[in-house]
């Protein structure tokens, strides 16, 4: 059976209808017609991950564990063929998956074409969720790809909190996309916390759609894995739109980052604001890109970046690239980036106060990153998140209980 079958057959299981087959095709030749991706940024920084990735076949993920989760009163959570057989479900995730001009490559093409399942969260008109959607992802296979699409219509509100995990016994690999659509004038809150053992390979693609009026927040701390791509692109698709991104990374031993963060203001009197904090131990490095878009004619907008980064290892770095891309001059725009080491002064005064080298340094990162964690509050995580970063500092990566 060659690819095509090989594809056909994985949605006719699933349950697809015509049009998400079709775009699964597509995703395919896409992906057999681009070059190889390639993960090396010069300076010794590299990985192989596309080897570790690519090498999959479609009929190995049907045995995969689904992740847990739990859905609050008023949002309904299931799996992909579960939301395929939902009229409604069914309608946003066509309105998510089908926009032109939503960011694509060849490992994201892969994914999109082989995915064997998904959660999907819908959240009805004017639904505005107490609590928050938990979804927890034990990793335990060699390779595994994942989806996530939340659906929330006009005026709704929820949080999703997505918690992956695990140390495999070899070396392992994950994929996952990530979709958001949030109508006009609803708000959705993703949470992501990515504590991977130290020989797996993480790729995430996020991608959110946000109609006017209507804000998407991303909170993502990525904390384990060797090598770790995550880029999340927001699409500002309707006048007043707003999005906001905090990302905290912390990595060492020689863990490697590939970090992207992009708002595309597609219209008018949209907000962006992009902000990432790093500590990098040992000879640990990252590459951090971020990226606003304001186009032709997309008058009143305001985007702003901000990456600043700790370099407490001799051989640690970063290479941070922000960029500005617009079309009118009728915006407010910024972006800075910084990389450093500790201030001296600091550590003497809290060493002064009876702590040792160790805790001085591990409390002035804690304050460093705390502006960003403490946009967790009320989601369960912060005192994970506080607990997974000390074990990076004791040299004792690990997970931490909720």
């Amino acid at each position: 059976m060659n690819d095509a079958a090989n594809i056909k057959a994985l949605s006719k299981r699933l349950g697809e209808p015509a049009w998400l087959r079709d775009q699964r095709l597509a995703a395919w030749s896409r992906f057999a017609a681009a070059p190889r991706p390639s993960f090396r940024y010069g300076l010794g920084l590299g990985t192989d991950a596309a080897g570790i990735l690519l090498p999959y076949e479609a009929s190995k993920g049907r045995g995969q564990k689904p992740p847990a989760f739990s859905a609050p009163a008023g949002a309904v959570v299931g799996p992909w063929r579960q939301a395929l057989a939902d009229r409604r479900m069914a309608a946003g995730l066509r309105r998510l998956l089908t926009r032109p001009g939503m960011p694509a490559d060849k490992i994201a093409d892969w994914l999109s074409a082989r995915m064997p399942d998904a959660v999907v969260v819908y959240v009805p008109r004017n639904v505005r969720c107490e609590r928050p959607v938990q979804i927890d992802l034990d990793l335990r296979d060699a390779r595994r790809l994942d989806g996530l699409y939340v659906i929330a219509e006009s005026g709704s509100a929820v949080t999703v909190i997505e918690h992956i995990f695990g140390t495999p016994a070899g070396r392992a690999s994950r994929a996952s996309a990530v979709g958001v659509w949030a109508g006009p004038g609803a708000k959705v809150t993703q949470i992501s916390v990515q504590d991977l053992g130290p020989r797996v390979c993480d790729f995430t693609r996020r991608t959110g759609l946000a109609e006017a009026g209507a804000r998407i927040d991303w909170l993502e701390c990525c904390l384990g894995s060797a090598f770790a791509f995550a880029d999340t692109a927001t699409v500002l698709a309707g006048p007043r739109a707003e999005t906001g991104h905090s990302l905290v990374f912390v990595g060492r031993g020689q863990q490697r980052f590939d970090l992207r963060q992009s708002a595309e203001h597609a219209a008018p009197r949209t907000v962006s604001r992009l902000d990432a904090k790093g500590v990098l131990l040992d000879s640990a490095s990252a590459v951090y890109r971020g990226l606003i878009d304001i186009g032709r004619g997309r008058l009143g907008c305001d985007g702003r970046q901000k990456e600043d980064t700790l370099l407490l290892g001799d051989n640690a770095s970063i290479s941070a690239l922000p960029a500005i891309k617009t079309g009118t001059d009728d915006v407010r725009c910024g972006h800075a980036a910084s990389s450093g080491r500790l201030d001296e002064e600091r550590l003497f005064y809290l060493m002064s106060r009876g702590l040792d080298p160790q805790a001085a340094t591990r409390l002035a990162v804690e304050a460093f990153l705390a502006p960003l964690i403490a946009a967790m509050k009320g989601s369960g995580l912060e005192e994970t998140v506080s607990c997974l970063i000390a074990k990076r500092f004791a040299g004792a990566p690990g997970n931490c209980a909720r």
